[in-house]
């Protein structure tokens, strides 16, 4: 848990503080290329795009379980993929903390406003980090460099029933929330 809340710390603080630079530069020079790069930062198709390849390699890896030399295989390049999809949402909570701290003139709003906006913005955030600290969450338990994580141990030792369920429940149900979303 300690590792979520210092990767969460090493991306989201880091890009807080670059776009509030952005924001400060912005009053005195053109920096009409890092506000564009700021803007193309924040991608939930693509969070959301590489969230799914992530869990779908973590079904194949479920359904390897039992076969140990596929699996260890196949356990890593879940963990590295749910982790890159982890840091790339971390990256677009950074942005767009930043850019509602910093981004918009406070005087344009009204007080019942800015609580309105806050509550909302609150807990979109929050269930954004909710989200992504599921992603890190199943990085964690699908893959270990000692072996097989206790998820994957008890996992490879239930029922074929069962993992062929859970393997394919990840396999699938991503993929059909994806493409509802459009």
């Amino acid at each position: 848990m300690e590792s979520f809340f210092i990767l969460s710390a090493w991306w989201i603080v880091p890009t807080v503080v670059a776009v509030a630079l952005v924001e400060v530069l912005g009053r005195k020079f053109s920096v009409t290329y890092l506000q564009k790069a700021i803007g193309q930062g924040v991608s939930p198709e693509l969070w959301n795009t590489l969230g799914v390849i992530a869990l779908i390699s973590m079904g194949v890896s479920i359904l390897l379980s039992r076969f140990d030399a596929i699996h260890s295989f196949s356990a890593k390049i879940a963990n590295k993929l749910l982790l890159v999809s982890f840091e790339v949402g971390l990256l677009g909570l950074g942005v767009i903390i930043g850019q509602t701290i910093f981004g918009f003139e406070k005087s344009q709003f009204l007080n019942w406003q800015v609580w309105f906006f806050g509550i909302g913005f609150v807990s979109m955030i929050l269930i954004a980090i909710l989200l992504n600290f599921i992603l890190w969450f199943c990085s964690q338990i699908i893959y270990s460099q000692d072996g097989k994580t206790n998820f994957m141990q008890k996992t490879a030792s239930n029922h074929y029933f069962f993992i062929f369920f859970l393997g394919l429940s990840l396999i699938f149900v991503p993929i059909i929330l994806l493409v509802l979303e459009r």
